[in-house]
């Protein structure tokens, strides 16, 4: 594994664990949750500007990316 990847792996971990860690200390609300997930989505938007291998992606990708993200969105009652 070169140290390039190295180093991402352990930032992703980090932020992942700093992530959970901020969801679970508290008890925040949906808005919260929505205006992180805003936040990211605005902030990483600019690499798709970069890198245009995403414009090649199959018809395939694209619905199961939309399915996979429909499930994600839905939020079940307690």
């Amino acid at each position: 594994m070169s140290n390039l990847a190295l180093v991402l792996v352990l930032i992703s971990a980090c932020m992942h664990a700093g992530w959970n860690l901020l969801g679970k200390k508290q008890v925040p609300s949906l808005a919260f949750f929505s205006l992180a997930m805003l936040g990211g989505a605005v902030v990483f938007t600019p690499l798709l500007l970069v890198g245009r291998d995403w414009v090649e992606l199959g018809a395939d990708f694209w619905w199961l990316l939309l399915l996979s993200g429909g499930f994600q969105g839905c939020i079940w009652p307690d």
